[in-house]
């Protein structure tokens, strides 16, 4: 391995098919990057716990390689599942798990409508989050069959510590397995966000006589230039107001809880029924907030909102929007990509859009 590696500063685990002499595992990781604590190796399966180093973050890595057997595929997935559930830290698995998840994973062979309802639920109970994969559709080959076999799964843990992962699918060479690249923190600046007005906004009972002062504040403009010079003083207001809801929901909910635990022992004066009950009354005022912008970003995004006061909704609604994120844009038969590229073609098709509309002449008969 030191061979391959090309120095001494690396670790690795690695664990063995029982059954066979193939299907091995070998997990090797760069010292300085990742510090390993305790490692755990199964029948096709391993799993460490560690911390990423530069960015001192305890979590627990696994990775699989799925059976071909249906029977002994799902065992060793409740093995492993038992394992990670003992362990309190955030998780990531990754691994070839010779199963897909619906059937536009997989063309040119037979699918098993048991093994995916199977390898879907195990993720469900496992509350991982299956993590988009930019450039492939497909990571597995032979001749005109063509499957997605390995993926990487994150918890919500995970997914909030690392919000602009990217996940890439590389060239393949002797392999029939495309690799696949998982890049942190990828963070593409695409330029200033559009300004997006939150309905929970018309629940505050000072929203509307603030955007009245700020509007007759503002000189007289035409409408459109009104309306741009509102968005600073919006953006101000919002922070000022919403930025530290869930603080103020939390502290609410503290109190609340205080009064009612001591109104059991004895009976609240006066002043400390009055509290209890403007406690309870704003508690339930900025819960209706929270309800609102997550019903907004639910339709936003396509999701049910029988989740929506979960991590998991919350962490799925980011994995969402990035995945609807445009990386990639082919023109003429020719591939563009990349923050800058992009934006400069868009502006170009615009203008030239415009600019031809402009200088065209319009006669009517």
């Amino acid at each position: 391995m030191r061979q391959i590696w090309g120095n001494d500063d690396y670790d690795m685990c690695e664990a063995f098919a029982s059954e066979t002499n193939s299907g091995g595992i070998v997990v090797v990781w760069d010292k300085h990057s990742f510090s390993a604590s305790t490692k755990h190796g199964g029948n096709r399966w391993i799993l460490v716990e560690g911390s990423m180093v530069k960015e001192n973050f305890q979590c627990c890595i696994g990775v699989i390689y799925g059976h071909n057997d249906r029977v002994q595929r799902l065992t060793m997935f409740h093995e492993f599942q038992q394992r990670a559930g003992s362990i309190n830290k955030p998780l990531l698995v990754m691994g070839d798990f010779n199963v897909v998840l619906h059937s536009g994973e997989r063309t040119g062979l037979s699918l098993c409508a048991q093994s995916m309802q199977e390898f879907s639920r195990w993720i469900n109970d496992s509350n991982l989050i299956d993590i988009p994969l930019h450039g492939l559709k497909f990571t597995w080959r032979r001749n005109q069959s063509k499957s997605k076999l390995d993926r990487v799964l994150c918890d919500d843990d995970w997914l909030t510590r690392f919000p602009n992962m990217i996940l890439s699918g590389l060239c393949r060479s002797f392999s029939d397995h495309n690799p696949l690249l998982l890049r942190l923190d990828e963070y593409t600046n695409w330029g200033p966000k559009p300004f997006r007005c939150q309905d929970a906004w018309f629940l505050h009972p000072q929203f509307k006589n603030f955007v009245v002062e700020e509007w007759h504040n503002i000189p007289d403009n035409p409408l459109h230039s009104k309306l741009k010079l509102m968005k600073a003083p919006l953006r101000t207001w919002r922070k000022e107001n919403f930025d530290h809801m869930e603080n103020k929901i939390s502290d609410l909910e503290k109190v609340v809880y205080e009064l009612e635990k001591k109104g059991e022992g004895c009976s609240l004066d006066t002043l400390e029924t009055a509290r209890l009950n403007a406690a309870n009354n704003m508690l339930y005022s900025w819960l209706i907030r929270r309800e609102r912008i997550w019903r907004q970003r639910a339709r936003s995004y396509g999701f049910n909102m029988k989740d929506r006061n979960t991590k998991f909704f919350h962490a799925t609604t980011m994995l969402r929007k990035k995945k609807q994120q445009i990386t990639k844009v082919k023109i003429n038969g020719t591939l563009f990509e990349g923050a800058e590229v992009l934006k400069a073609k868009v502006r170009e098709f615009f203008v030239n859009r415009f600019t031809r509309w402009t200088h065209q002449t319009l006669t009517l008969t």
